[in-house]
């Protein structure tokens, strides 16, 4: 009887941990990319885009490139990211695409540098593959650790075998979320209490 009475104390007291009501949220927006022309350079061409970087993956053509960055809380989880390209046109390219040269070393110079063209000139596929990419990480900002959602733009994809460029001007960008509120109780502002009878 004793056994039972301590064991019901204890349900009523040992507070509640890891229960969490999360919060359904969802963020679209659109990314619209206009800004990008090609530009002749001798035997080859290239691809130019305003405030963008560029992919340089050696042997591979030297592609703009934006990306996006958000930040959640620690504890969000990431349910879904659907990223759609929009206004996709095709483009017949007279001179290929400049590849990506080899990494330079310490005490190369800029005319040492060897321009060559990997198998993926050769290849009747398009580079990126997809539209998009994206990467999750945790890290710290201003003293507190968030989840960092990064998503990679590519409004360019470039087959070589045909030389021809597919463009797009526009991204629709879609994440679906869920956010956690504090638990409902918080084991650090509950001590553990026990109530018996005075004959214990």
């Amino acid at each position: 009887m004793k056994l039972q009475a301590l064991f019901i104390a204890l349900l009523m007291v040992v507070p509640v941990v890891g229960i969490f009501n999360e919060k359904y949220e969802a963020k679209n927006e659109t990314e619209s990319i206009d800004n990008i022309h090609f530009q002749d350079d001798g035997e080859y061409i290239k691809a130019i885009a305003t405030d963008a970087l560029t992919l340089r993956l050696p042997g591979y053509p030297m592609l703009p490139y934006y990306t996006k960055t958000y930040e959640y809380p620690v504890g969000t989880k990431i349910d879904s990211i659907d990223v759609m390209a929009r206004g996709i046109n095709r483009i017949k390219l007279e001179k290929k695409i400049s590849p990506a040269p080899k990494a330079m070393t310490h005490n190369m110079k800029i005319s040492e540098m060897e321009v060559k063209e990997g198998d993926i000139y050769f290849e009747d596929t398009f580079y990126p593959e997809n539209w998009y990419d994206y990467r999750i990480g945790v890290g710290i900002k201003d003293g507190k650790r968030v989840i960092f959602l990064t998503i990679y733009l590519y409004p360019i994809r470039y087959n070589a075998y045909r030389n021809e460029a597919m463009q797009a001007t526009d991204f629709e960008i879609k994440i679906d979320y869920r956010m956690p509120e504090e638990a409902m109780l918080n084991k650090d502002e509950y001590d553990l209490l026990i109530i018996s009878p005075d004959s214990w």
